[in-house]
């Protein structure tokens, strides 16, 4: 079968997209170590016998990805 190459659009969606993952994954990868973070914390805690306050835990829910999603006919093309 031959190779098919993205149409200029969908390129231009590939890299839409590809730009607003890199941008979440970041985003994603800063909670994800603050939450890392404050566990550790709590384990020290935990291990010399401390109480826990609400400043050892992340209150925040875990960023969600906005979009856009990766358009089925790219998809189909793109291996990860």
């Amino acid at each position: 079968a031959g190779k098919k190459s993205l149409t200029p659009e969908q390129q231009r969606s590939y890299v839409l997209y590809l730009r607003a993952r890199a941008t979440f994954e970041k985003d994603a990868q800063t909670y994800w170590s603050a939450v890392d973070e404050r566990r550790e914390g709590r384990r020290r805690k935990r291990s010399m016998g401390q109480p826990f306050t609400k400043d050892d835990y992340v209150l925040e829910h875990p960023p969600k990805y906005p979009g856009p999603s990766l358009p089925p006919d790219v998809a189909k093309y793109v291996h990860y």
